[in-house]
């Protein structure tokens, strides 16, 4: 009778060793398949509808199957004088549209720069919008606002919610 006892603890012991341990172990996550992977990378685009060239730089870029280019450490910069550059980004093929992650600065030709965290830029549209504050500096003051939509190349700016602006009084005189 004991004997009938001791089997049933240890087979009630192992069992329990048996799923404690499927417990412990670690799920992988799944994570979209890479197609590509490259580092220190220089690209250059040029449009055949646009006479504007782009070249774009990253220490690190990953292409998946599902038409995301991720970007890393980037810098884009256009012939017509923009410059864009951030931490993380990713780039839909399909649909043209840029999403950078993270702390950004656009600079433009007529010297505006642009701080801002986070952006969804359509480069088919060439509209762009960010849902974070932003902060526009250049020569006639610096303007900030929660929220903004950019038009025309980055050149014009729709400032959204709480906008705050430091001008120079010959502005409203030009």
């Amino acid at each position: 009778m004991w004997f009938k006892g001791l089997t049933a603890i240890v087979i009630i012991t192992l069992l329990g060793i048996i799923v404690f341990e499927r417990d412990d172990t670690v799920q992988q996550v799944q994570t979209a398949p890479i197609l590509r992977s490259a580092q220190q990378i220089i690209m250059h685009e040029k449009k055949t509808d646009s006479d504007i060239s782009t070249i774009i730089q990253a220490e690190r870029v990953v292409e998946q199957l599902d038409n995301i280019v991720a970007l890393d450490h980037f810098e884009l910069s256009q012939s017509d004088g923009l410059h864009i550059a951030g931490k993380q980004a990713h780039y839909d093929t399909d649909k043209s549209i840029l999403t950078v992650t993270g702390p950004l600065t656009i600079k433009t030709l007529d010297g505006r720069k642009a701080l801002l965290d986070g952006l969804v830029w359509n480069r088919e549209t060439q509209l762009a919008f960010t849902g974070n504050p932003v902060v526009v500096e250049g020569i006639e003051g610096t303007i900030k606002a929660d929220k903004a939509e950019f038009s025309n190349g980055f050149t014009q700016i729709r400032f959204l919610g709480g906008v705050h602006a430091k001008i120079t009084h010959t502005i409203l005189y030009n």
